[in-house]
């Protein structure tokens, strides 16, 4: 397979490296140990469902920004949480007293919250939630595979987290909070919640979803990429 480079879009953004295009005539994704130093796998390509799909599968994560073309990423090392060795804080239960967790039940709602977060001042970044993210992140709810968690506060939502769950990983795209305490108890409830379903992985990407009271652990680029080869099937 031959993976088209631009050097003009390269000299543009200045990449370090010449990157791989995503096209028409070339649709599929290099090998993730194709990145640069910085990550970066691929530029250009779409967000439909099965694209998304077959980059989780690969071991690659999106990053759009509105106004750029979309981005592929596989960054050495990588982020993840391995679930046999989660235990929930010795405060978890009175979190638990305090504010009410819902899973895969409130998908609109929480894409809502993002957005409020995320789409502020007319800004554009790589955090914001384009109408393009939403409908990609509709049609794999529509899957069956895009899950969300919820926490409200009385009736008031203040932490909410976006995935996608394949095979025993857990793909995290979006984590946003009003609360840092419902922040806290929103990953501790969703690393709960996977475990008990017999998850065991969930990728964090890179500093996205880390907190400073749940520390990662560190993957290589090639443990990451052979265990979502493996861990993905159903």
């Amino acid at each position: 397979m031959n993976w088209k480079i631009n050097k003009n879009f390269r000299k543009l953004i200045k990449l370090p490296l010449p990157y791989f295009e995503i096209s028409d005539q070339n649709p599929n994704f290099p090998p993730a140990y194709f990145a640069d130093s910085d990550g970066l796998v691929a530029v250009g390509g779409d967000l439909t469902a099965e694209k998304l799909l077959e980059a989780y599968t690969c071991g690659i994560y999106f990053w759009h920004h509105p106004m750029k073309r979309i981005q592929w990423w596989s960054p050495d090392p990588r982020l993840v949480i391995r679930l046999k060795d989660f235990e929930p804080s010795e405060d978890f239960c009175e979190l638990q007293k305090a504010y009410s967790f819902y899973w895969d039940t409130k998908l609109q709602t929480v894409l809502d919250f993002c957005k409020q977060t995320h789409n502020q001042d007319g800004r554009w970044t790589h955090a914001s939630v384009t109408g393009r993210m939403a409908r990609s992140f509709e049609a794999l709810h529509q899957r069956g595979v895009l899950k969300t968690a919820a926490v409200y506060l009385e009736d008031c939502l203040v932490a909410g987290i976006i995935g996608v769950a394949l095979g025993r990983m857990f793909f995290g795209e979006y984590l946003v909070s009003s609360d840092s305490e419902a922040n806290r108890f929103c990953m501790q409830s969703v690393l709960q919640t996977l475990k008990r379903e017999k998850f065991e992985i969930i990728d964090l990407q890179k500093e996205t979803m880390a907190m400073e009271s749940m520390i990662p652990d560190e993957m290589s680029r090639l443990e990451f990429v052979n265990l979502c080869k493996e861990k993905t099937k159903n």
